[in-house]
């Protein structure tokens, strides 16, 4: 279950002026450029996508599901640009979220670290597109 994890990394990122300040103005009926897995089409660039890459539960003793240990990417995707504002958010999104504290609701966090950087480009109908980001481990009390 994603949806505590995901609103309390969404609200550390979009409660950071400096961070939004960075992002394109979100399109009607978003508060601001922060997606979930994707963007809407009609967003500006650059923005913020978060998605969970895997979720892992743990067994302490003989409690089933103690503890669940998530890997969230957290990735600026910026257009036609260099590759410097896309690499600016990622570096503030890396100071908002190595080793935070956040609330999650009906969960206790126990960490969360940063564990590794991606970076690439891709090309599609002529337009390049930048994507620099985070992987970041999250542990949390089932």
């Amino acid at each position: 279950m994603s949806t505590p994890v995901r609103r309390s990394l969404y609200g550390k990122l979009a409660g950071d002026t400096t961070l939004t300040a960075m992002l394109a103005t979100p399109p009607t009926g978003f508060s601001q450029s922060i997606y979930y897995q994707q963007a809407p089409e009609n967003a500006a660039y650059p923005f913020i996508i978060l998605s969970k890459q895997v979720a892992t539960p743990t067994d302490a003793f003989k409690t089933p599901g103690a503890f669940d240990t998530d890997v969230w990417l957290v990735k600026a995707i910026d257009r036609n640009q260099t590759a410097d504002l896309a690499e600016q958010i990622q570096a503030r999104i890396v100071v908002l979220l190595n080793d935070a504290t956040l609330s999650i609701s009906g969960r206790t966090l126990m960490g969360l670290r940063r564990q590794s950087d991606t970076d690439y480009s891709e090309v599609q109908d002529g337009e390049r597109y930048i994507h620099a980001g985070s992987l970041f481990r999250l542990v949390h009390e089932a």
